[in-house]
């Protein structure tokens, strides 16, 4: 898979600066890949409010709700395969009625696949708060796909700035320069399972807490805060360059695997304290 997410500044905006030393604000931001595109399943299912379609990727169907919150509206732009055959859709995404607008879809000579989303006019009191360096929006959009990342899980992202003449920024190499485990996973053994237990220091505006992931299916399904189960783990903690860093860890088990229910928001284990039924692990 390959993601682009391309900025879009408003230029018309920015005040005379001879020094250049203003960045102009992120107004659109376009993000294509080259994943299946907008099939008669997934048009279906984003026309729903809250569908379980990509329930087992952790998507609860509101993410693109969200789009309207942020932005004044958006435009799609897709071509699937259905049959052997290939079809170009496009349609507006608009705080209407029904949302889809202008919908429109006919068949095209064979080619690949592909999306382009087209996210417009940022509302003012979100732009107001956008980061306005590539950078840190690359740093941002790492820290929120995280376990992503830390997992193996997140195709191949890349971050232009084509207003700026920025370049394009490789968003696995910033993982790997900032964010990236600095050492192998250890290895738990309970019963006769094995666990891999991946320690991580995060830099503070990744996580807001000390937390301890149980991971399967290539993402975090039960979420743990270790405040007040660990002594001294209830503050900040320093990197060995004294900025402050929050702690993490990911685990992962052919044991989770097997025990995750369909939905991927909970394990069939029993729980400590409670009464036991299975026997083995709680």
């Amino acid at each position: 898979g390959k993601i682009e997410v391309i900025l879009g500044r408003d230029l018309s905006l920015l005040p005379p600066d001879p020094h250049h030393n203003l960045i102009p604000e992120v107004r659109n931001i376009t993000i294509t890949d080259n994943g299946i595109g907008f099939t008669p399943v997934n048009q279906d299912a984003f026309r729903l409010v809250d569908t379980p379609h990509k329930v087992a990727r952790g998507g609860k169907g509101l993410g693109r709700l969200t789009w309207l919150k942020a932005f004044e509206y958006a435009e799609i732009e897709s071509v699937f395969l259905q049959e052997n055959e290939s079809f170009y859709c496009s349609f507006s995404f608009l705080p209407t009625a029904d949302g889809v607008e202008n919908f429109s879809q006919e068949a095209v000579d064979h080619a690949d696949s592909w999306t382009i989303v087209r996210l417009l006019n940022l509302k003012k009191e979100y732009s107001d708060h956008c980061p306005k360096r590539a950078e840190t929006i690359a740093r941002r959009i790492v820290e929120h796909f995280f376990h992503n990342f830390i997992l193996g899980t997140m195709p191949a992202i890349h971050l232009s700035d084509n207003d700026l003449s920025g370049g394009t920024i490789d968003l696995w190499e910033v993982y790997r320069a900032e964010y990236h485990p600095k050492a192998e996973p250890r290895e738990i053994h309970v019963q006769d399972q094995l666990f891999l237990i991946q320690d991580v220091m995060l830099k503070e505006s990744a996580e807001t807490e000390h937390s301890l992931h149980f991971c399967a299916a290539g993402r975090p399904v039960k979420s743990v805060a270790l405040t007040g189960k660990i002594p001294h783990l209830d503050g900040k903690i320093e990197d060995e360059s004294g900025a402050a860093c929050r702690y993490a860890a990911y685990v992962t088990s052919a044991f989770l695997e097997k025990t995750v229910n369909g939905e991927r928001t909970d394990f069939a284990v029993d729980h400590r304290d409670e009464l036991r039924f299975n026997g083995g692990i709680s």
